[in-house]
């Protein structure tokens, strides 16, 4: 199974975004163009995932739609299991039950410790970015690509 792994777009500040709360806030413009150019990329690469595992954060969610929309898929599972804080171990759950390419949305920290506790390999990821991994069976990871839009 191939895994891409996203972080969110770049964002707005809560105050820019006009919101309460750190997971409402919104992609900017550049977060935008950051996340389309990014799945554009990996589209370009052959990757054909059949859904997408979003954190449920504002900024997340956008992303993962932008996504959806250039590789016309229909699945986004939306889930607080991929906020920032979350830890490794509850993603492996998720993608346990998981068979097919699918691709992951969520935050710093997180998506650094996930590709780390895969693969062990430590890569710093900026906004918009993804790794791609090819999952085996015993969870453990190569990396295939990495892209930055930056």
């Amino acid at each position: 199974m191939k895994i891409a792994i996203f972080r969110h777009g770049d964002s707005l500040s809560i105050f820019d975004s006009k919101v309460s709360f750190d997971l409402n806030r919104v992609l900017s413009e550049k977060g935008i163009k950051e996340v389309k150019t990014s799945a554009l990329k990996l589209k370009e690469e052959g990757f054909k995932p059949l859904k997408i595992i979003s954190s449920n954060y504002t900024r997340a969610v956008q992303s993962s739609e932008i996504i959806a929309d250039v590789f016309n898929i229909s699945i986004i599972y939306i889930t607080h299991i991929l906020v920032p804080d979350s830890n490794v171990e509850n993603f492996i759950e998720i993608i346990k039950m998981e068979k097919d390419d699918l691709i992951v949305v969520s935050h710093m920290p997180l998506v650094e410790n996930i590709v780390f506790f895969l693969s062990g390999v430590k890569v710093r990821f900026k906004t918009g970015s993804y790794v791609n991994i090819e999952l085996g069976e015993d969870f453990n990871a190569k990396i295939l690509s990495q892209y930055f839009p930056h």
